[in-house]
């Protein structure tokens, strides 16, 4: 059935998709990806972030080893 619908489907491309490229194919990207791709920073798997993502992260991060050491306070008084 894969096959008949493949067979059956009309593509149609424009010229600008026969200039597509491997070499140019970020410039043809919507503008908020190219943004992403072109950033400076990337996190431990290679995978650009932007500075109020990584901003968000460490906020988080403070905030929930904040939480930690108050809950670990209490459990310690309570005994």
């Amino acid at each position: 059935m894969m096959q008949q619908w493949i067979d059956e489907a009309d593509i149609q491309t424009t010229d600008a998709y026969d200039e597509i490229t491997y070499g140019n194919t970020k410039d043809y990207l919507p503008a908020d990806v190219q943004t992403v791709l072109n950033s400076d920073t990337s996190d431990d798997d290679g995978n650009a972030q932007t500075e109020d993502a990584q901003s968000e992260d460490q906020s988080a991060t403070d905030s929930q080893t904040a939480t930690d050491e108050a809950q670990t306070a209490d459990t310690e008084s309570a005994q």
